[in-house]
């Protein structure tokens, strides 16, 4: 079975931790996610929407850089991919 773990980071920014990866949620959206193995041709890193939310969002996920590698920017589909398990 999985382990879920449900970090609030600020209001309205959550982190969900389970299996191999973390997503970044703000407000109900995922907006970036934390790949520790490779998943979907995609390999281990820091991965960011590229679709712009808001100025909050904006901050939401500059402020969770988690490891000292640099951002990569993808797809908003491709982050809901990531957290809908596919």
């Amino acid at each position: 079975m999985m382990k879920l773990k449900l970090e609030n980071l600020s209001p309205n920014c959550n982190v969900l931790h389970f299996g191999d990866r973390s997503i970044l949620f703000s407000y109900e959206t995922p907006v970036a996610v934390w790949l520790r193995e490779s998943m979907h041709g995609l390999p281990t890193g820091l991965y960011r929407t590229g679709k712009y939310h808001s100025r909050t969002t904006a901050k939401h996920i500059s402020s969770w850089q988690i490891v000292i590698q640099p951002w990569v920017t993808i797809p908003q589909p491709m982050i809901e991919t990531i957290t809908n398990g596919r």
